[in-house]
């Protein structure tokens, strides 16, 4: 079971090397590179933060952080 887990974490960070690579590849501009790829790590943590919302109670103190970070991370995202 452990190496099918270090197997998948190998792969896993060898695709995210190989996008980040293939960005920088495709566009030659190095700002826009880096713009491209703030957008979409942003966009996925917009993703995780919804999801981690979803899973914790109605009403909770926490749940209500969390909708106040997602709100502020989607307009640092519209920015």
């Amino acid at each position: 079971m452990k190496w099918k887990e270090f197997i998948v974490a190998t792969v896993g960070l060898f695709g995210i090397a190989l996008s980040i690579i293939a960005i920088f590849a495709i566009v030659q501009n190095f700002k826009v590179a880096i713009g491209l790829r703030s957008i979409s790590l942003g966009i996925l943590a917009i993703i995780w933060v919804s999801i981690a919302r979803r899973s914790l109670s109605p009403g909770s103190t926490l749940r209500s952080y969390i909708t106040y970070f997602l709100v502020s991370l989607i307009f640092v995202m519209l920015f």
